[in-house]
């Protein structure tokens, strides 16, 4: 192999890592607008029920979005 097939190799081994790089980031994506979208589902119905249960702690979390969604999945949890 000459020194002009091996930069080509090298060339084509660093855009698969950066594909591949950019593939990882777009799955978390879709992994995290997965997770939103059911967390949405879950409060939409939780919210047109006759269920108040978890009322204060919903107001009480809604300082943060964090806190927020660690009681949306704790309510999912226990409602799956």
């Amino acid at each position: 192999m000459n020194q002009e097939q091996r930069a080509a190799l090298r060339k084509m081994a660093e855009d698969a890592t950066s594909d591949t790089q950019i593939i990882l980031q777009l799955l978390d994506y879709i992994e995290t607008l997965e997770r939103d979208a059911r967390r949405y589902r879950w409060l939409r119905k939780y919210f047109v029920s006759d269920d108040t249960s978890l009322d204060e702690k919903i107001v009480d979390a809604s300082d943060c979005i964090e806190n927020l969604n660690a009681v949306i999945d704790a309510a999912m949890g226990e409602t799956e």
